[in-house]
């Protein structure tokens, strides 16, 4: 896997110059097709990048009404439920901004599919209705996909040395997720690998010893999940300091 590396000093930081390269990027990308996707992630990072977002030098700085937003994976759970993925961007973002709701690309929880593999059905069948769309312009699925690296690696709800590596299926769904819940629907790295851009995002030092280990260990997917995202065009690790201090510090381009 090639990456461009760029390093930035904490959290913080790493949130904030993400809002801003997402609406650059958005920018850009509607300018020049009329409209944009992007792939959004759960974890730590993502409660300071919704925040990021709606930030209104930020928020008004992009066209959300020809943005697509999808998820990279959600916890199996009922619309509204607060371990949900998609609730730090209902709390957080889309109260702040106006988007069409048919834009919002959301897993089906249990009050609207009869179950997981229903409703990772669902979210394939609209994923590949849109990714054919889109191919028309010569574009893949998504423009941008945006991950969060877990401690172990994982990305999305893709863990290390587990069955779910080798499929090569839109949508997957965890039954026996190690982090709680157990339930999950994720992309696949067929559907997170089918877009423009990755941006892999990392912070705080309980990330460094896998960070370490992708870069300078040569740690492959099953291992390190994160190892196996690779965008058509680049894919970028956008990680803290704290992140990165296993790192010899020549690694990486600073940005701040």
């Amino acid at each position: 896997m090639t990456l461009e590396i760029i390093r930035h000093h904490d959290a913080e930081d790493l949130a904030t110059a993400t809002a801003a390269r997402i609406a650059t990027t958005v920018a850009q990308l509607q300018a020049e097709f009329g409209s944009a996707s992007i792939v959004l992630t759960g974890g730590r990072i993502a409660g300071g990048l919704m925040f990021a977002l709606a930030d209104p030098i930020i928020a008004d700085s992009i066209d959300w009404s020809r943005l697509d937003l999808w998820w990279g994976d959600e916890r199996y759970l009922r619309a509204g439920d607060p371990e949900r993925n998609d609730h730090l961007a209902d709390t957080r973002l889309l109260p702040q901004v106006t988007i069409p709701e048919e834009r919002i690309h959301r897993v089906l929880g249990p009050e609207a599919s009869e179950s997981a593999e229903d409703a990772a059905r669902t979210y394939a069948q609209e994923i590949e209705s849109a990714a054919t769309s889109r191919a028309r312009d010569g574009r893949p699925a998504f423009d941008i996909v945006l991950l969060s690296i877990g401690p172990d690696g994982h990305v999305a709800s893709l863990f290390p040395e587990t069955a779910s590596l080798r499929s090569d299926a839109i949508t997957l769904v965890i039954h026996d997720s190690p982090k709680p819940p157990p339930v999950r629907v994720t992309l696949g790295y067929t559907a997170l690998n089918d877009c423009t851009e990755s941006w892999l995002l990392a912070s705080g030092g309980e990330k460094a010893a896998v960070i370490d280990l992708m870069l300078t260990q040569g740690a492959g997917p099953l291992q390190i999940p994160a190892a196996g995202i690779c965008a058509q065009l680049r894919t970028l690790l956008l990680i803290d300091e704290s992140a990165a201090s296993k790192l010899a510090t020549d690694i990486g381009k600073r940005e701040y």
